[in-house]
């Protein structure tokens, strides 16, 4: 009996979980105003799930706002917002003036049924103007069909209604909230001082899943704002007629147009509709499965059956995108190693290499127990991967947990061990690889304008003109820009290392972006070495060189770059001006496997002939999705340097095989800073050594392990 209602029990909770995804068809979180996971302009406790990207763009009567938000962890949501009101004055004209920061928002997920289901601290933007300044701490319990929110926040929040805040008792520091300094080269610092401190005021409201209704949802709130001082500070211009409150509840509805996009339409303040739509997806599975259905085929007979293998290797590898570079037969092993053009995972692109050279093998009635394969990159062996021939069956693959500890991953002993190959086809060079692309230009962080671009079409060439030499040329032609709507005026005290940008884009319609040698080799196992020369990009050119060490057992990666660059002419030919820098860091890298977190630090000379420090925090999930940012600080004093006190930004990629049918390298980036400085800037040069070989270690190639005959 005490079986059957435990399995009654628990076929109970299958069925509702089928019944609610059947009655409410989409339950997912969905977004406030600001681009927060939320209500309408009140946050919630949730967030809206690992490798999310969303973008958010908001209109109603006061201003318009755009946010991009970014999720690298369940946990973690950061996002950076623009934000044009329509009743403040920028050079004259009013509805001009644009501001931008930052928001961050951590959650944790109490184990607790008297608890809320989601608990969240959030800083809103922290490192701003101030406009809207605010921390929060607030609980959001989720009831399949209904959802909660109750929190607790500062700053903004802190309205007429609002109460002294409880934690001064303990820290009577935390009784008054300090003015922001709206000095122009204090703005974009974290404002330490003002966090939690003040009066505290509630905020809160509750989302209901329609029945029936393909994801609709109406959302009420308490609207806990005062629009005078929320998002204008108590300007002098702010408009009345726009700010005035008549009712302190918001009332909305979120309708999911479909699998990418999402509507939101609300009544604010008693007075104004609101109008949002979301963009965005949440990248939280694996690559598509390609469905690994090989042909082996026999294309050559030949008496001497090792040669007859070698040769039908070949083939079969190139017909597949993988080339075999050597190949080596000792008694029932095989050595061999591959180059290859489309995979990411070293376990998928090894473990394909090895079950053709089985399959081939057995048609030339050769028996192989193991078989070894090594990956090379521009001429030097990378690592080898054991296979026991015995695991290699497409019929039952083995799980990945198995196949971690059934091969065996190492460094080779010798970076030209496979040169003693007893089969070594030739290769012809010079190897092109051609791509002719759309090319969309971009200059952002100006204060007049959101964005400035351009459309044009790039070509773009790498030629390898030996295992160790690259060529790389980017050429292009723009068909259509705005680029000379913006004064180009640099407004800046350093040396204009980037501020002149604007110059190189409104300048010509042709432009040459790259053409440089790029040179490597390694004298011994875990050291490399890179020598350049020519133009790096738009706008320096020069020579330098790169070393790296990389311990193939170990997650931290240490170096060095030293670059001597010129600056290039506005028409972007061959023509140099005369400013000239010796710009070079050390690096140091380190990987945290059990989260898949990069810390990256460097310090050096920048292109200014400023000194400092770049610290950049990135995580990779298993799928290939990477999220970061990053900051530099320099010797340049503040004042000096201008709107924003530092260089900072963050980044995204996503790789194409998470759209796509087809094995691909190729990934979408994206990097965005708020403004365009002199300080604390980077040479920008692409096949930098840490890109090249941050993946190959051991941990990471064992994180792979599902790509195993995939």
């Amino acid at each position: 009996m005490k079986n059957i209602l435990i399995g009654l029990f628990s076929f109970s909770l299958f069925c509702n979980a089928d019944y609610l995804d059947y009655v409410y068809q989409n339950r997912a979180p969905t977004s406030n105003s600001f681009g927060q996971t939320g209500l309408i302009q009140t946050p919630s406790a949730e967030i809206k799930g690992e490798n999310s990207i969303f973008l958010t763009l908001n209109k109603n009567d006061i201003y318009k706002f755009a946010t991009l938000t970014v999720s690298p962890f369940d946990w973690m949501e950061a996002s950076y917002f623009y934000y044009q009101p329509e009743d403040f004055i920028w050079g004259g004209l009013k509805g001009k003036y644009l501001d931008k920061g930052f928001n961050v928002k951590v959650n944790y997920k109490p184990n607790n049924k008297l608890l809320p289901t989601n608990v969240a601290l959030g800083l809103d933007d922290f490192a701003g103007t101030g406009f809207f300044s605010r921390e929060y701490i607030v609980g959001t319990y989720d009831l399949n069909s209904f959802k909660f929110t109750l929190g607790l926040g500062w700053g903004k929040y802190a309205t007429e209604n609002a109460f002294s805040n409880p934690f001064s008792k303990i820290i009577t520091q935390l009784d008054t909230r300090p003015n922001p300094n709206l000095d122009i080269w204090e703005v974009g610092r974290p404002s330490f001082n003002q966090w939690f401190r003040g009066d505290i005021g509630l905020f809160g409201g509750f989302e209901i899943f329609l029945p029936f209704s393909k994801g609709l949802k109406l959302k009420v709130e308490n609207d806990p704002f005062n629009y005078f001082d929320f998002s204008a500070n108590f300007r002098s211009y702010s408009s009345p007629l726009l700010r005035e409150k008549d009712s302190e509840l918001n009332i909305g509805i979120s309708f999911p147009i479909n699998d990418f996009i999402t509507s939101e339409i609300s009544f604010i303040k008693g007075n104004s509709v609101n109008l949002s739509f979301v963009i965005g997806k949440t990248f939280n599975k694996s690559p598509r499965k390609k469905n690994f259905n090989p042909i082996i085929e026999k294309r050559y007979a030949d008496e001497d059956k090792e040669r007859e293998f070698y040769n039908n290797l070949l083939y079969n590898l190139s017909k597949n995108s993988l080339y075999l570079q050597t190949a080596h037969i000792d008694n029932k092993k095989l050595d061999l190693t591959i180059d290859n053009a489309k995979f990411t995972n070293s376990i998928q692109s090894t473990s394909r290499a090895a079950y053709f050279a089985s399959k081939t093998a057995e048609l030339s009635d050769l028996s192989l127990e193991t078989i070894n394969v090594s990956t090379i990159m521009l001429g030097n062996e990378m690592h080898i991967i054991n296979y026991d021939v015995a695991d290699l069956k497409i019929s039952n693959v083995l799980p990945a947990p198995v196949i971690q500890k059934r091969i065996i991953v190492s460094s080779p002993s010798s970076v030209k061990e496979y040169k003693k190959h007893e089969f070594q086809p030739s290769v012809k060079f010079p190897i092109f690889f051609n791509n002719i692309k759309p090319d969309l230009r971009t200059h952002v962080g100006s204060p007049e304008r959101f964005i400035y671009e351009g459309l044009g079409l790039s070509f773009q060439s790498e030629v390898q003109l030996s295992r160790n030499l690259l060529f790389n040329l980017d050429i292009g032609h723009s068909f259509d820009d705005d680029f000379d709507e913006k004064n180009p005026r640099p407004a800046s005290d350093l040396p204009h290392v980037r501020t002149e940008i604007i110059s190189y884009l409104q300048e010509t319609d042709n432009y040459l972006t790259t053409a440089k040698f790029d040179y490597f080799w390694s004298p011994k196992p875990q050291m490399f070495f890179k020598t350049s020369i020519g133009i790096f990009e738009m706008m320096y050119a020069g020579y330098g060189m790169e070393y790296l060490y990389k311990p193939f057992k170990s997650n931290f990666l240490v170096g060095f770059e030293l670059y001597d660059v010129k600056r290039r002419t506005f028409d972007q030919n061959f023509d140099l001006l005369d400013y000239r820098v010796q710009t070079g860091h050390m690096n140091f890298t380190y990987y945290f496997e059990n989260s898949g977190i990069t810390l990256k630090t460097s310090y050096g000379k920048y292109l200014a002939k400023d000194k400092g420090f770049t610290f950049d925090l990135s995580r990779r999930s298993s799928n290939g999705f990477e999220a970061g940012f990053y900051f530099s600080l320099t010797d340049v004093p503040a004042e000096i340097f201008g709107e924003g006190s530092f260089d900072k930004g963050f980044y995204f990629e996503i790789p194409y095989d998470l759209f796509s049918n087809i094995f691909s390298k190729e990934t979408f980036p994206f990097s965005y800073k708020p403004l365009t400085r002199d300080g604390g800037q980077k040479l920008n040069n692409s096949n930098d050594l840490i890109s090249l070989y941050k993946n190959d270690t051991k941990s990471k190639i064992l994180e792979g392990a599902n790509g195993f005959l995939d």
